[in-house]
């Protein structure tokens, strides 16, 4: 599995959301998005959603249940429609630590060290 960088964030009040590109993923999961595009699958059409807590300064990955299974999963791909298909797979932790090292990075901190809300962020791992 490959880190790609952060596609984009988005900054709310009290969370910012990173939407991280990811490639190489597992041949299962490559297979099973291959059947949603077929010719058109793009194997760099997929990501990993990131959540940051301005409060408690703790980083998460993001999940979509599975309504009837109960499962998390913590990867999509994006299909040729737009829409995330979600999957689960396990993130290996040195690619987990460079995702969050580079959200991280990235918190949108004004000079005064305080975010657009009015949290301090903290730029600490």
């Amino acid at each position: 599995m490959k880190y790609d960088g952060i596609e984009h964030f988005d900054d709310f009040t009290e969370d910012v959301l990173f939407w991280i590109d990811a490639s190489d993923l597992p041949p299962v999961i490559q297979q099973q998005a291959k059947q949603i595009d077929m010719k058109e699958f793009d194997e760099k059409s997929f990501g990993i959603c990131v959540a940051y807590n301005v409060e408690t300064d703790d980083f998460c990955i993001v999940t979509d249940t599975n309504l009837d299974t109960g499962e998390e999963r913590n990867v999509y791909y994006i299909d040729i429609c737009g829409d995330k298909n979600w999957y689960k797979i396990d993130i290996p932790d040195d690619f987990v630590n460079e995702m969050i090292a580079e959200c991280r990075n990235k918190l949108p901190i004004h000079s005064n060290g305080i975010n657009e809300n009015g949290f301090t962020v903290s730029r600490q791992m």
